[in-house]
């Protein structure tokens, strides 16, 4: 005798087919593997858990976050705005795609104590009124927006006085395509890359929706749009580990860094790093 699904097994299935939906629509265009696509989706499904110690490395360094308004930007299937939910914040997520919005109002809704809201919408024309948020985060999505400028000018807009933006995105001067999971020449010419890509056996339509974001770009767009104490905190923390190797948690990484400077050698990578070539920008500011 058959039995229907239970309301948490149908609340199961629904969230997998919006991920499965949102991961088909966001990752096919990189011409991952199906086994690839298959592990998305099982991260995704519980995902706040993988972001909760995101969630605390924020909290870190924004203290009072269990007292802010914050807003994400490109919150995909919702876990690490639900993460920071659960630390005390009030959240609110914007993103365009519908089976991502949906996915993550069902994952919000095995955490009713969590103050959290999802809404269908894009960077520039963000659907808040003038200065209602504490906190603008964004993590992997500003490479992905189409007009760059205008989502820096509208988390401007939907801060209040003393409100932080943190924006966390590749940094397309290191020779790495974090989507592609490849080598990638620094700042490669598009028509270039797409050669490159499909010599890799890349899909290479999927660079038309990258911008290339580099420290200098993305700290200049911030300063446009009115940001002060615009830091690359990716950059300032690269720094102080190369002059204190105790601060890097991984333990090879320090021992690594420790010889080159007990060699006298820690001053390339000091060179690189000023340079700009680093993996990731954590780019933070204020709104004065």
């Amino acid at each position: 005798m058959s039995t229907s699904p239970s309301l948490g097994e149908r609340a199961a299935m629904a969230i997998e087919a919006c991920v499965r939906a949102y991961v088909r629509d966001f990752q096919g265009p990189m011409s991952r593997s199906d086994e690839e696509n298959r592990r998305s989706v099982e991260k995704r499904l519980r995902e706040e858990d993988a972001y909760s110690d995101q969630a605390r490395h924020i909290e870190e360094l924004y203290p009072g976050l269990d007292r802010m308004r914050v807003l994400e930007l490109g919150s995909g299937t919702g876990g690490n705005s639900v993460a920071t939910a659960l630390l005390g914040a009030e959240v609110h997520g914007v993103e365009p795609s519908v089976d991502g919005v949906e996915a993550s109002r069902i994952r919000a809704a095995r955490y009713p104590q969590a103050r959290v809201e999802f809404h269908v919408g894009v960077g520039e024309r963000l659907p808040f009124a003038d200065g209602v948020f504490d906190l603008a985060l964004s993590f992997a999505v500003f490479e992905h927006v189409q007009d760059q400028a205008r989502v820096a000018q509208e988390a401007f807009r939907v801060l209040r006085p003393g409100g932080m933006i943190h924006f966390e995105m590749p940094n397309y001067l290191f020779p790495r395509e974090v989507h592609y999971r490849i080598w990638y020449p620094p700042l490669c010419p598009k028509p270039l890359g797409r050669l490159y890509a499909r010599m890799r056996g890349r899909n290479p339509a999927f660079l038309d929706e990258l911008n290339y974001t580099t420290p200098g770009r993305v700290a200049r767009l911030f300063r446009e749009a009115g940001f002060v104490d615009v830091r690359d905190l990716f950059r300032e923390r690269s720094l102080a580990r190369i002059a204190d190797p105790s601060l890097i948690h991984s333990p090879r990484m320090a021992r690594w860094v420790g010889r080159l400077r007990r060699w006298k050698l820690a001053w390339p990578l000091r060179w690189l790093v000023s340079c700009g070539l680093y993996p990731d920008i954590h780019m933070a500011g204020r709104r004065p």
